[in-house]
């Protein structure tokens, strides 16, 4: 297949795909209807018709205004479909048309969507990561590495249980949520125990360097509870890019 006509596709799909994020982002920690509620302006509840929906271009276009009530529209909207298109876009420079370059791009997508879902609610929804669980474990049996992606998947689990738990007793109160351990569960099966131990270290150094501007800028205080999903996404992106030249270690599979 031309390269043209490759890039073509996964800016399509990338823009309806990050249309639908956008809907998910929204909906999902509102326990909304994602099937057959109509699209609306969050702000006067009028439902969008076909040229409000275009990716990016509606946007643009209504210079990010809703064309109902003119209130202003979230650039996340924007961000969030550019940046599907560059991750579909960039797994593909990256991996190529592969098996593997699938399991990424997906992971990637998801990882997007609960990265701002994280952001703006401080919620990571099971119905987001479970699945993404369940595909990096069938991804693994297709590779024929079950046993890594299980152990992998333990490991993040129990370090952020275990921050979790000591947090609580000097806290007094809950110190880690549910949601970040299944997501660095998620994220463990995909990578292994190698991959896992280093995104989760680097997560450490992202939240504290988020916790620490906070404190300075006074917008936190040290007893005050951080998104932690961001860092953790951050980190899984930097360890599965550049992990094996900073340390010579293969990921893939």
């Amino acid at each position: 297949m031309s390269d043209i006509y490759i890039v073509i596709s996964l800016i399509t799909a990338g823009s309806i795909l990050g249309s639908f994020s956008n809907m998910l982002i929204y909906r999902l920690p509102r326990d909304e209807d994602i099937v057959f509620k109509r699209s609306h302006c969050p702000d006067c509840a009028h439902i969008l018709g076909f040229w409000q929906l275009i990716p990016i271009l509606s946007y643009v276009y209504q210079m990010g205004k809703c064309v109902y009530c003119k209130k202003r529209i979230s650039l996340r909207y924007l961000l969030v479909e550019v940046g599907t298109i560059g991750i579909f876009l960039i797994t593909w420079v990256m991996f190529g048309l592969t098996p593997y370059a699938f399991q990424m791009g997906v992971m990637l997508w998801a990882l997007h969507i609960l990265a701002w879902t994280d952001i703006e609610t401080g919620l990571l929804p099971n119905t987001l990561t479970y699945p993404l669980l369940g595909l990096n474990v069938i991804m693994a049996l297709y590779f024929q590495r079950l046993p890594d992606a299980v152990y992998g998947a333990v490991v993040g689990y129990l370090i952020f249980w275990i921050i979790g738990v000591i947090g609580k007793w000097v806290y007094k109160k809950e110190a880690m949520g549910g949601g970040d351990m299944k997501l660095s569960a998620a994220i463990g099966a995909a990578f292994g125990v190698k991959l896992i131990l280093l995104s989760t270290y680097i997560s450490f150094m992202i939240g504290g360097g988020m916790a620490l501007g906070f404190i300075v800028c006074k917008r936190k205080n040290i007893a005050d509870t951080l998104p932690l999903g961001p860092a953790i996404i951050l980190a899984a992106v930097i360890s599965l890019f550049w992990g094996q030249k900073i340390f010579g270690w293969y990921f893939g599979p």
